[in-house]
């Protein structure tokens, strides 16, 4: 079955612009009005948000909509339709339709008549003249909440793996509209940030691209971000379609921008300042109508640093949302909850009986820096999981540079300066030792040895 989306033509009412087919269709909003121009403005609206739009000019037509068309969500109707008033239409479609959201719309739906509506089961009232702020307001406090898209798990995972301070700016950026700016050192998931946005802005339902280091394409990142039309140089010619063009109404992630060349990256600057771009072979405008998300990696050289400052002011003044990310050796107020969630979680993919870390494991984890950040958290979980049989992680499970450079951070282990190597090995021996509790088996595995060679060297030691 097919169905037909409205716009109006000015002196010829509405005309058929567009179809879709009804099988690859998005969730569908029912616009049952008899004015006109006030569908059509409200239709553009919720297309912007990204629903696409259905029209009925009374109760009958729009009932049998809703009988025909599964794919209708949500239901925009006019309380004083000809043949049939607005509140009975509610309670038939609620009835019918229990899942459906009606939101009425007229003059003066307030007081009475709107608490009836509500209690009739109506999602909202809207008193005309529709204002668009309203409309976002609706679906950005009721309808988001409701959203498939947004998962219980990713929340919690997002909530504990970002800093607080962090997590306001991306609530921010999730209502706003802007390009968003993120900004962290290497090993930290921004992608994942990224797409937490997206899943709570009014793009939700759109599609979510991401284009993982640019790097490694070289002189076809531009082809894969642009896209070509047949008049590209190409034998034989070819059309192809970019992230942007894939990601249109919806969200794009570019990883590490900083390894882009300066003619890309050029363009990319040019097409979020003045939102439009050209795709490759071709001289006709392309509106932009999908929000950037661009990572930059932190470098650690001062030159690198300095330039990239200069590129964070440059997309600042161009209303670029900025997020910075902070790295793990800043956060670790909640290290140990998220070490024990990624633990929980792995344990349970790979059906392992761990479900704890020992109070050794945790003050290891918080001596070490992290330089790798999240990502090598998670390696580092991810392997003490399958080394470990008990129901608790215990210190041996770790790799051993880990929790070795712990111990060699903590800055008490002292030797005489005319100490001979002898001596030298032998003090760092039982230093180790004694740093993990007499635990023979813990010490081999911090020197790097086998029990039976830390037994041998003792004895020889004396």
């Amino acid at each position: 079955m097919r169905r037909v989306f409205a716009s109006i033509d000015a002196g010829e009412g509405f005309q058929r612009i567009g179809s879709w087919d009804q099988k690859n269709a998005r969730s569908h909003v029912l616009i049952i009005d008899p004015n006109e121009k006030q569908s059509v403005l409200l239709a553009s609206w919720l297309e912007e948000i990204g629903f696409s739009v259905l029209y009925a000019s009374s109760a009958e037509e729009g009932w049998n909509q809703c009988q025909c068309n599964d794919s209708i969500e949500f239901v925009f109707c006019e309380f004083s339709l000809p043949g049939q008033r607005g509140i009975s239409f509610l309670r038939r479609i609620k009835k019918s339709f229990p899942a459906m959201a009606v939101v009425l719309m007229g003059k003066g739906m307030a007081g009475h008549l709107a608490a009836t509506a509500m209690k009739a089961g109506a999602l909202d009232c809207i008193s005309k003249p529709i204002r668009k702020q309203r409309v976002r307001m609706l679906f950005k406090n009721t309808v988001l909440q409701q959203s498939p898209s947004i998962k219980k798990e990713h929340i919690e995972v997002a909530l504990q793996q970002f800093h607080w301070s962090t997590l306001v700016q991306m609530k921010r950026a999730a209502a706003s509209s802007s390009h968003v700016l993120l900004i962290g050192e290497s090993g930290i998931e921004m992608d994942v940030a990224a797409k937490w946005i997206h899943d709570h802005s009014l793009q939700s339902r759109m599609p979510f691209e991401q284009l993982r280091d640019p790097s490694l394409m070289n002189d076809w990142v531009e082809l894969a971000l642009f896209g070509c039309g047949k008049s590209f140089l190409s034998n034989p010619p070819f059309e192809t379609m970019g992230k942007i063009e894939q990601g249109k109404d919806g969200s794009l992630f570019i990883e590490d921008i900083t390894r882009l060349s300066n003619q890309v990256f050029s363009s990319l600057v040019s097409m979020m300042d003045q939102k439009h771009y050209y795709r490759l072979g071709e001289v006709s405008k392309q509106p932009l109508r999908t929000r950037m998300f661009i990572a930059m990696r932190q470098p650690k050289d001062i030159g690198s640093i300095q330039a990239m400052d200069k590129m964070i002011l440059f997309l600042e003044k161009l209303g670029v949302d900025v997020i910075r990310f902070l790295p793990v050796r800043h956060r670790k107020d909640n290290l140990i909850g998220l070490a024990l969630s990624i633990l929980q979680d792995f344990a349970k993919k790979h059906q392992k009986n761990v479900h704890q870390m020992s109070a050794q494991v945790k003050k290891c984890l918080l001596l070490y820096d992290w330089p790798g950040n999240d990502q090598e958290l998670k390696d580092v979980i991810a392997y003490a999981v399958h080394q470990c049989g008990l129901e608790e992680l215990q210190i041996q499970h770790l790799p051993v540079y880990l929790f070795s450079t712990s111990f060699v951070n903590t800055g008490d282990f002292s030797i005489p300066k005319d100490a001979s190597l002898r001596q030298v090995e032998q003090s760092w021996i039982l230093h180790i030792i004694k740093r993990c509790g007499g635990n023979k088996t813990q010490a081999a595995a911090a020197l790097g040895i086998s029990r039976r060679a830390l037994y041998d060297k003792l004895a020889l030691l004396g």
